[in-house]
């Protein structure tokens, strides 16, 4: 229930900024991943999203350390949301796209058809994959406060995310990245939602 994630996740963020780890960090992490993806609260989301940042800003140098982990599920619910993160196997044809609205210079040519989806039990899916999108942006945002510059640095998990598909030769080629290269990037993608989350989670860090 809803009340279990809030009350679990304020347990373990709460040991999270007295800074007293146990050994086994699993039982801190997942009440926080379990509010980062079904707190309906915002304002909950967003403490366990300042907690989930605090706690992997703590282990950067941790041994084991479960950043790498973190930080690939964070980006995964970043995706969850299909009102903004096209689904490659329900677009099929033009048409497909016009009806998710998925071109924001078009108008859907079924919104009557849209709103019986909703109506009939879509509407479920559809909060969920947007209590998911919102919390792991709280958490993505609060990353790149707490780690300012050195993000990458600190985190490089989260660079790979950026670059799974669309990968610059060099980090510092970033801005010279050709056209050509990303052109053979993406047609060596064998699953077309992979190229359509990473430029999700892309689009998602630039606007920060």
């Amino acid at each position: 229930s809803n009340l279990h994630v809030t009350v679990t996740s304020a347990v373990a963020a709460a040991v999270v900024w007295m800074s007293e780890f146990p050994t086994r960090l699993t039982p801190i992490i997942l009440p926080l991943m379990a509010s980062i993806k079904r707190e309906q609260e915002e304002i909950l989301q967003t403490k366990s999203a300042e907690a989930l940042a605090e706690l992997i800003y703590h282990c950067v140098s941790r041994r084991p350390c479960p950043n790498d982990k973190l930080i690939k599920n964070i980006c995964s619910l970043t995706c969850m949301d299909p009102s903004e993160t096209p689904q490659a196997k329900l677009i099929c044809s033009m048409e497909s796209i016009d009806d998710q609205g998925l071109l924001s210079f078009r108008t859907p040519v079924n919104k009557q058809k849209s709103k019986v989806h909703v109506l009939t039990g879509e509407d479920r899916s559809k909060a969920e994959g947007f209590i998911s999108r919102r919390g792991s942006e709280l958490a993505l945002k609060l990353l790149c406060e707490k780690f300012g510059v050195l993000l990458f640095d600190k985190v490089p998990k989260l660079w790979d995310c950026l670059t799974e598909v669309l990968k610059p030769s060099s980090y510092e080629s970033l801005l010279a990245a050709t056209e050509k290269h990303d052109t053979v990037a993406i047609e060596s993608v064998s699953d077309p939602q992979t190229l359509i989350n990473n430029i999700q989670v892309s689009a998602i860090n630039f606007s920060l």
